[in-house]
Order: C-alpha cells, then structure tokens, then sequence
C-alpha cells in the first residue's frame, strides 16, 4: 500500500516532482476494468481562515456530482465533468458554506479518484479521499499536549444510522473512557470528536476505529499554532510504500498497530545512492505505535518502505 500524509507551513515547501508519461485522454463512457466503488468521502472546511477544495480525476470523460451534507440534510451540491482531460478541482466555497463537514463524490466511473486540499492562510493540509468504508481503520499522529488541537471526524454519507467503538493507546497506556463507545452517527451526518476534551494532555494518540453497524469513514484533524492537518485512518496492511516530501522541517514516520501482540518491523530507506534494506529496524508494542526520525538519519531518503509480520499503518508527520 501506499500513503502519504501532508501537513505543511506553505514558506520554505519545495516538493518534489515526479516525471510521467504524457496522460491519455479521458475517453467517452469508457467502462472500468476494476471493481470498486464510483464515490468517495472527503472531509471539508470552510470558514476561520481555512477553505477547501476537492480534486477528481478519472480515466472516463462524463458527468459527475459532489454533495456537501450535515445534519442529516444535502446543504449544497454541484455537478460536473471530468471533460477530455480527466480532471477537474471543485472549491467547496462555489457550493455552500459548510463549516466542518463532509462531501460525497460520485464519479462518472469507478475508474476514479478524488482528493482533498485545505489551505489556510499559512499551511496547507492534503490527502485522498477513501472511496470503501473498512470496518476496522487506524488513526494515528494526533497529539493532545497543551497547544495542539486534535479532533476526530466521523463522516456517514449513507442512508442507515453507524455506531462506531474506538479504543485509544497513549503514552499513558491503553486508556479506558465510556467516550468512545457506542458513538452513534446519524446517516447522511458528520460528527467531530474533540479528543483534547476526552484525553487531554497526551504525547500521542493511537486510535483503532470499529464500526459496529453502518459504514463511517474517519479522518484526523490536527491544528498547532498555525499548521494544520488532516489525514484519513487506514485499515492496517503489513506492506507500506510511503514517498516522501523535501520539505524543511521535521520529517517523521509514525506506525502504529491493532494488533493485541507485539510486531516487528523493518525500514527500507530509498535515497540518492539508492535502496537501503532494512535501514531500521524495531518492535512496535501492541496496540501501539513508534516514530522514525527520518531527517535525522537520512536527510537525503526520497521514500521508505515499511514491512512488518503483522498488519500496521503508516503514516508521515511534516
């Protein structure tokens, strides 16, 4: 698998780029040849200095549709086509004010994707939009130390009520709350979990969401002073390719797992002299999780890949 989280001040960013091949053009009704679903949820803001705008590209030139919903209740929509180029970005200003919510897109074919940019007015925040609701993701890289807000958005875009359970790993230990139990999410809603509130003061945050009936898609969202973030769980894989950006600053792999035992792990560095195996290697507690200074070894690494004997997450802090 492959994931890359960004959460970056905008001066001083250099990203780097990646050469392709020319695209071919999107065709006319063009069938999909893979098997997945023709959505996909993405969290959205709009408003206190921050705005967001939802990205699709396809492999099919034909019409779509993005839905913003609250509250139980479509509170904008727009439509639209992929066009010859496959490819279009929507800002969610030209569709309603939202606040914090989410945002449904349905593609002209499952041969599609989407992705979500919130830019405020010093950072800038990315990743993609999941298009399957797993019933058991990972979420970690949130802190709740003093000066750093850490929310958690759970996004139901379906017709049925979810009941979502969330266990959580800490600095502390497993913590142990009623809070993140039996959460309910009305359909077609989103709600955001103020985890400053349920468990404040910690390093770090590992959180396991289960959904217990219905489907959710979960995202982080984390703000220190004027950075800001946002990031989706993932259900956990025992296989990561993560690319990284040259960006100044601190660069750090956080991996974490939902498994009860401890996992072993392995770190494969891709840099200017090429692949370095097993350039780390460690245990990650049960359900836990352990960071990797990445600029602090290897300044130069352009991507890693992380290998473990049992399911994990990986995730980029920048």
């Amino acid at each position: 698998m492959t994931r890359v989280i960004v959460s970056l001040g905008i001066l001083g960013l250099a990203v780097a780029a990646i050469l392709i091949p020319e695209p071919t053009p999107a065709q006319p009704g063009l069938p999909a040849s893979i098997d997945a679903p023709s959505v996909a949820v993405c969290p959205v803001e709009e408003g206190s200095g921050r705005s967001t705008t939802i990205s699709v590209v396809s492999r099919v030139n034909g019409p779509g549709r993005f839905t913003a919903f609250a509250g139980g209740s479509e509170i904008g929509s727009a439509e639209f086509v992929t066009g010859a180029a496959g490819s279009l970005k929507i800002p969610v200003v030209d569709v309603a004010a939202v606040g914090v919510a989410a945002g449904l897109v349905e593609f002209p074919s499952a041969a599609s994707a989407a992705g979500v940019v919130v830019l405020g007015t010093q950072s800038f925040s990315a990743d993609v939009c999941p298009s399957i609701p797993f019933r058991q993701t990972l979420l970690a890289g949130g802190s709740t130390l003093s000066g750093q807000q850490f929310d958690v958005q759970l996004m139901n875009p379906y017709a049925g009520e979810a009941i979502v359970d969330m266990s959580a790993f800490s600095d502390s230990g497993l913590e142990s709350t009623d809070r993140l139990e039996g959460i309910v999410v009305p359909p077609r809603s989103s709600i955001v979990l103020d985890m400053d509130d349920i468990l404040p003061g910690r390093e770090f945050l590992s959180l396991i969401v289960s959904t217990v009936r219905g489907s959710v898609i979960a995202f982080g969202r984390m703000e220190v002073e004027s950075d800001s973030a946002v990031w989706s769980a993932v259900p956990g894989a025992q296989d990561w390719f993560v690319p990284l950006p040259q960006a100044a600053g601190l660069r750090q792999i956080v991996i974490s797992t939902d498994s009860v035992a401890e996992v072993t792990y392995q770190i494969d560095l891709y840099g200017p002299e090429g692949l370095m195996p097993a350039f780390e290697e460690g245990v990650i507690p049960g359900r836990g999780q352990v960071s990797f200074d990445v600029d602090a070894v290897a300044p130069e690494a352009s991507g890693i890949r992380v290998i473990a004997t049992a399911p994990i997450a990986t995730f980029i802090k920048v």
